[in-house]
């Protein structure tokens, strides 16, 4: 089986050189002589003389030590030798989003080599704080050759690497940076020679082979880059069906209020009065899981059988970490229900990448499945921040977009059920007051009223299960915005411990 160039680990650890750009017409018999007057004739195995350098191998580490250390004479200049393969490779990476989390760039620099420990650093610009997105990261044990471009989940990044492992895209050796290749064609005849619909520099349009336009990832014909669906399987799974109607939804209107509709929400209680029936039967398991964040581990639930696992903080692609939580505590066989009360840090973190935030919502959904299953999962929408601030409403449209294929996702499924909190947080499209903390500017934290509707919203859906039906929580209860929460939504009743 042939073996991949880029792949193969040549091991060099014997191999030193010097540069011969300023000794011209050296021989290797000059460089044998020279050699000579250190070492042991024996003891060299190579002396390779290229356009740009002169590569000497040996036989044991001693000999090279010895080069190394003392170096050689040639026309009357002395020559320092160094190790043709450093140990350490630095990798320069462009690019990269700077919301990105240095462990996420590791984690893909991983594929390349082993990643230094601590190495990492964020380029600043001089005598500033200020980033300039680049990042630093130095590799040991690295692959041969070091792509200059790359993916990190769906973002495109450079990247650039010294010891000789960058591939110039001009004539694909590595001895040198590309912008000095004297192969590199010049502006006038490259922009000339440019096709505009395959990126080939080596025809014009009109001479081009394709008939139609041409997708410069994965190069087939029929799409361009920004509709191409290669890498939405690997990143989505199952989900990724789901994730492209959404994107083509949102392509030809944009999410308003109407998305709630009576004729969606009719067929959403169907759809889970249906799935009900089906299922309330056959579960004979009782307990109940809460993952969530701050927001959740305000409430305080003295049924034993309900088990709240919130951290402050948490995001969806950490709900492994809740998850090992709850492995202390309840046997996953026997959980009934898990309600999923996440993502407002997500919006934070990433804020108009919506669909990171749906990829990372479709995972930990996945988890929650394969984790429980026998249990059927509340996905809880995500809460409105309280604020009239533009950064405020840019954060609650990509909240609303979030909950929308939310919601769409839990009516196409038998398991998922959609707990509509942002109705009940904000009647009439306005956060009300009154259910926030009214002291937290992020506008993100709620008063103890709010812990007590979630609560109580948080009930309806446990006890649904024995009722056989869950409706949608802003659909049972009717609250003008200008009236506190009644006495009644602030009881807090004892939750069935079975049904």
């Amino acid at each position: 089986m042939a073996v991949d160039a880029h792949k193969a680990q040549i091991k060099r650890h014997l191999s030193i050189h010097f540069g011969i750009s300023f000794t011209k017409g050296i021989t290797h018999t000059d460089v044998l002589n020279e050699l000579k007057t250190l070492v042991d004739q024996n003891e060299i195995q190579t002396i390779q003389i290229t356009e740009k350098e002169c590569i000497v191998t040996v036989h044991d580490q001693n000999t090279k030590h010895t080069l190394l250390t003392r170096g050689i004479n040639l026309k009357n200049r002395y020559i320092r030798m160094v190790d043709v393969e450093q140990q350490v490779t630095n990798v320069t990476n462009k690019d990269a989003p700077c919301e990105m989390s240095d462990v996420t760039i590791c984690g893909h620099l991983s594929k390349f080599g082993d990643v230094v420990q601590g190495s990492l650093r964020r380029g600043l610009i001089k005598d500033t704080n200020i980033e300039t997105g680049t990042r630093y990261v130095q590799l040991t044990n690295c692959i041969p050759i070091i792509p200059t471009a790359t993916k990190f989940g769906r973002f495109s990044v450079r990247m650039f690497a010294d010891n000789n492992r960058t591939e110039c895209p001009y004539c694909t050796r590595t001895d040198h940076p590309s912008y000095r290749c004297t192969n590199k064609p010049s502006r006038q005849n490259q922009a000339a020679r440019k096709c505009y619909r395959c990126n080939s520099t080596t025809h014009t349009i009109k001479d081009c082979p394709h008939s139609e336009k041409l997708c410069y990832r994965c190069g087939k014909e029929g799409h361009i880059q920004r509709d191409c669906q290669t890498d939405d399987q690997e990143m989505y799974g199952d989900y990724v069906h789901d994730i492209q109607e959404g994107r083509d939804a949102n392509k030809n209107d944009s999410f308003t209020e109407d998305n709630n509709s009576e004729e969606l929400i009719v067929e959403l209680n169907k759809t889970t009065e249906t799935v009900f029936e089906q299922t309330n039967a056959t579960l004979p398991t009782s307990e109940t899981v809460i993952f969530g964040a701050s927001n959740c581990s305000r409430i305080r639930i003295e049924d034993p059988s309900i088990n709240n696992i919130a951290v402050s903080g948490t995001t969806l692609d950490q709900i492994d970490k809740l998850v090992c939580q709850s492995d202390n505590i309840v046997n996953s066989d026997y959980v009934a229900n898990v309600i999923l009360s996440l993502g407002t840090n997500d919006i934070s973190k990433h804020r108009s990448d919506t669909e990171q935030i749906t990829a990372n919502l479709t995972t930990c959904i996945d988890t929650l499945k394969t984790k429980y299953p026998n249990a059927r999962i509340g996905i809880c929408s995500i809460l409105p921040r309280r604020g009239k601030g533009s950064s405020i409403q840019a954060l609650n449209t990509a909240a609303r977009s979030v909950n929308s294929f939310t919601q769409k996702l839990c009516v196409k499924s038998q398991v998922l059920k959609y707990i509509d909190l942002w109705d009940e947080f904000a009647p009439n499209k306005t956060p009300f007051r009154a259910l926030f903390d009214l002291n937290d500017p992020s506008g993100v934290h709620i008063s103890k009223s709010g812990i007590e509707l979630m609560e109580n919203i948080f009930e309806d859906f446990i006890n649904s299960k024995c009722e056989g039906e869950y409706e949608t929580p802003s659909k049972k209860r009717n609250r003008s915005s200008s009236s506190t929460p009644g006495s009644s939504e602030k009881q807090v009743t004892k939750m069935p411990k079975s049904c």
